[in-house]
C-alpha cells in the first residue's frame, strides 16, 4: 500500500493519468483529504498534436515517445513541443480547477 511507502510522509499528493482521465489523492496529515478527477488524461495530449499537426495518431503517440526521451529529430522537437507546452497549461488549468 502507498500508505505504507510513505509512512514518514504526513502530506503529499498521488496522480494516476490514464487515456482519458488524471485521477488525484491528496493526503493530509496521513490521511486521505481530497480525491478528485478531471477529464484530460494524455490522449488529450496526443489528439491536440494530431489536430495541430495533422499527424496520425500512432505517430503522435511515436513523437511523445520520442521527446519524451529525448530522441525526436530537432526539425520535429519544436513543433511537438509547442503543442505539448501549450496542452500542459490547459492540463494545470482544469487539475487547478479540480482543487477548489
Amino acid at each position: 500500500m502507498l500508505r505504507d511507502v510513505c509512512e514518514d510522509i504526513a502530506h503529499f499528493s498521488v496522480f494516476h493519468v490514464n487515456g482519458e482521465v488524471t485521477d488525484m489523492a491528496v493526503i493530509n496529515d496521513g490521511e486521505l483529504s481530497q480525491v478528485s478527477s478531471f477529464p484530460l488524461g494524455k490522449n488529450f495530449i496526443i489528439r491536440a498534436l494530431c489536430r495541430d499537426t495533422g499527424v496520425p495518431p500512432m505517430l503522435c503517440q511515436s513523437d511523445l515517445s520520442l521527446l519524451a526521451s529525448n530522441k525526436i529529430s530537432e526539425s520535429e522537437k519544436g513543433a511537438v513541443n509547442a503543442v505539448v507546452e501549450k496542452a500542459k497549461a490547459e492540463w494545470a488549468s482544469v487539475f487547478e480547477s479540480s482543487l477548489k
